[in-house]
């Protein structure tokens, strides 16, 4: 532990004004060791960041200002009589009581009274005219876009004259948790997830169905298809009934045996190969159906 040295004031005049000698420089007065590290430590107050930025608060006082001078006026004196006379005390809600500068209660002195008065008044005309500030507040912002968020700025300085922290821009608000909701809000939230639990089940019901089904119309297009490859168009093929040589409807299948139409329409084989006249329907007893309502009917080929 170091031990604390205190040098006498003579002394330490005598050492000032030795060193005051040395260097060629005058010396007047020799500064108090107390006055020095109070201007030491005391810091350079940081500026604001919305200095010199306009506000609708900013904006809304200098108008509320100039048009109620006379009942600021009168209202700053009131507020210093009543500090003089000891009647004015600090309130619960004033920031220098909330900031711990004050006590609820104790007299407010009239320095302070004096400073940042015309505030107190601003803030009780504010609050008995709250929908005219708001309706301010709302023109100024949608003519000020770029500064809306710089709007909701109140007054720097309480009405002590002391400042206090600046407010800060509103920050986009995120979704709000069922329980710090109203009931309208909670009722709205969750029509509103219901809807969505029922779009979404809908949307996986209709998908589940389509895998299912999607098996059996791959395997109905792949027969549909496979029946398809298979038909091969009929023609006029040779046959020999009872030693007539004929022609027949009908194809050849990959064996090469002949597949024949289920008509069972015949006619002659010219000796050239061509189709000659109809003679009627083959039946399966292999008797030739040629009736004259049968041959007037003969198929258009």
């Amino acid at each position: 532990m170091t031990d604390t040295v205190t040098i006498p004031r003579s002394e330490y005049e005598m050492i000032y004004k030795m060193i005051g000698e040395r260097l060629g420089a005058p010396v007047d007065a020799v500064p108090t060791p107390s006055k020095v590290s109070k201007k030491a430590e005391k810091a350079e107050k940081k500026p604001r960041a919305n200095t010199g930025v306009p506000t609708a608060w900013s904006e809304w006082t200098e108008l509320m200002n100039k048009e109620h001078q006379a009942e600021i006026a009168a209202f700053i004196v009131q507020r210093v009589a009543s500090a003089e006379a000891g009647t004015l005390v600090y309130t619960a809600d004033q920031n220098a009581v909330k900031l711990g500068r004050a006590v609820a209660g104790e007299p407010v002195p009239v320095k302070k009274a004096k400073i940042g008065a015309h505030l107190s008044w601003l803030k009780a005309y504010k609050a008995e005219h709250e929908a005219d500030w708001l309706a301010f507040q709302a023109k100024w912002q949608a003519e000020h876009p770029k500064s809306a968020t710089a709007s909701v700025a109140e007054p720097s300085e309480d009405e002590d004259g002391e400042e206090v922290e600046e407010a800060k821009p509103a920050k986009k608000r995120g979704a709000k948790k069922y329980a710090d909701m109203t009931p309208e809000e909670l009722a709205a939230a969750k029509a509103k997830r219901a809807s969505k639990k029922a779009s979404k089940d809908a949307v996986e019901a209709v998908e589940r169905e389509a895998s299912v089904m999607a098996p059996v119309v791959e395997e109905a297009e792949a027969e549909v298809e496979a029946e398809e490859a298979e038909e091969v168009e009929d023609s006029l093929l040779p046959f020999t009934h009872k030693k007539l040589k004929c022609l027949r409807f009908g194809h050849k299948d990959a064996d090469g045996e002949e597949v024949w139409d289920e008509g069972c329409d015949l006619w002659t084989q010219n000796p050239d190969g061509s189709k000659g006249a109809y003679i009627g329907i083959l039946l399966a007893t292999g008797a030739l159906d040629n009736r004259p309502e049968v041959l007037n009917n003969e198929p258009i080929v």
